[in-house]
């Protein structure tokens, strides 16, 4: 599945675009309403185009673009645009984007464009087959080619030169350790690039020595199996039903911070009305209906507490010993299931720690 981060402050551009967007089920759109968030959330997540626009009045729009063209090379960039003055074609022209739509917009034409752009090129989705059967083929054959490998919640990319692995990438890791994680997960897709490419050799381990170390990983639970659909919800009269608002950029994050830890059992992302937005549970039963908006409820002198600051918590243990931490980031109400092994305070600091200095421009 392709992700798209869209950065409107135009809503009713924005809103259009995102309901003819969500019609093509190969895509997940993300939207980012703040600048600022951006570079953190390109770091954590594999985004495959950024969707910005330019008002034709601030400036700050042209130095986003720069800085995406100077920071994130690969990626690209559509522009949403008014017509424009002379000088500020003149500097949109020195940029390096993928296509320019002008306001106001032709929605579902703009959404059809969007969607060829990123779905051609690939040679074809290889089906029947298990990522290691499709690994071992590609290291007899020889190839060089990029497998593109997806689960419901997870995107990684393995590079292949002459057949062997040399570099890797997901959301969250690159290297030895995103080859072991793609090649432990279950259930996938998998999309077939024959092409030359670049990348910077990242991985020196022969090909079968790091199969089977991925292998053996996973046989001991070493790594997180994606197991359950990461799905966007809302709770309403005590029934989880489908949420219909675009998942914000802020929860994508979080999620993608929660989800390569192996001491979590399971977690809930809450909006401000306390409607369930994200959660995924590595159990057979989904996540406990517990969350802060409840607690807030019961107790005057917790919702305080909750209150107080980003990072105050509060734990409550379970008989099958598991730790639940409710905890507010950025306005986002979160539940975790932590492992009887994983420490609250370690769990909380690094948690904390992902986020700190952004890069502003």
């Amino acid at each position: 599945m392709k992700k798209i981060l869209i950065l409107d402050k135009d809503n009713v551009t924005l809103r259009a675009l995102l309901l003819a967007l969500q019609r093509y089920s190969d895509l997940e759109v993300i939207v980012a309403h703040d600048r600022n968030e951006i570079s953190q959330g390109l770091q954590q997540l594999a985004i495959d185009l950024v969707i910005t626009d330019i008002e034709g009045t601030e400036s700050c729009c042209f130095e986003l673009i720069e800085y995406l063209n100077q920071q994130f090379s690969e990626l690209p960039v559509a522009v949403l645009s008014v017509p424009l003055s002379a000088d500020f074609e003149s500097r949109l022209g020195k940029l390096r984007i993928a296509r320019r739509f002008t306001k106001p917009l032709k929605a579902e034409e703009t959404a059809k464009k969007i969607h060829q752009h990123l779905t051609n090129g690939a040679v074809g989705q290889l089906k029947g087959l298990s990522l290691t059967s499709v690994l071992q083929l590609m290291n007899v054959e020889r190839k060089n080619c990029v497998l593109t490998v997806q689960t419901d919640t997870d995107r990684g990319e393995l590079f292949l030169r002459e057949g062997e692995i040399v570099a890797a990438k997901t959301a969250t890791m690159r290297g030895k350790d995103a080859a072991y994680t793609i090649i432990s997960w279950d259930e996938v897709r998998i999309d077939f690039l024959d092409k030359n490419y670049t990348v910077t050799q990242e991985i020196s381990e022969p090909f079968m020595a790091l199969v089977m170390e991925a292998l053996r990983l996973k046989d001991e639970m070493a790594l997180p199996v994606t197991s359950s659909q990461l799905q966007a919800q809302s709770l309403e009269n005590d029934d989880i039903q489908q949420q219909s608002a675009p998942i914000t950029l802020i929860e994508k994050q979080i999620a993608s911070l929660l989800d390569p830890s192996p001491g979590i059992i399971e977690y809930s992302l809450y909006d401000h009305n306390h409607n369930l937005r994200l959660f995924k549970s590595r159990g057979q039963q989904p996540v406990k209906n517990i969350q802060p908006g409840l607690l807030y409820d019961k107790t005057h002198e917790i919702a305080q507490l909750l209150n107080a600051g980003s990072f105050k918590h509060m734990v409550v243990n379970d008989a099958n010993g598991v730790r639940h931490v409710f905890f507010t980031f950025k306005d986002v109400f979160i539940t975790v299931g932590l492992r009887r092994e994983q420490s609250v305070k370690k769990f909380l600091q690094q948690f904390k720690a992902k986020f700190e200095a952004p890069v502003r421009f």
